[in-house]
């Protein structure tokens, strides 16, 4: 099973965590939890990595037709 970590990273007791995702479901929570913890529009973030604002709308809701650049350039992103 693949995993994903974005770059949000979290502390726990001085120890620098990544957030992992193995489920396409968790990936788009991530992402969306990243992109309004940075006040990003969906269509923000789609301008930020040369997609539409539809495609961001998908990978949040955890649908699994994406291409791989584009969850990594969201996760580099984000």
């Amino acid at each position: 099973m693949a995993a994903l970590s974005l770059n949000g990273m979290r502390s726990l007791n001085g120890i620098r965590m990544a957030h992992i995702a193995r489920a396409p479901k968790q990936l788009g929570a991530l992402i969306h939890d990243a992109r309004t913890q940075r006040n990003l529009t969906q269509q923000a973030l789609a301008a930020s990595v040369g997609t539409g604002q539809k495609t961001i709308s998908c990978i949040e809701v955890g649908q699994t037709a994406t291409k791989m650049d584009t969850l990594f350039s969201c996760s580099s992103v984000t």
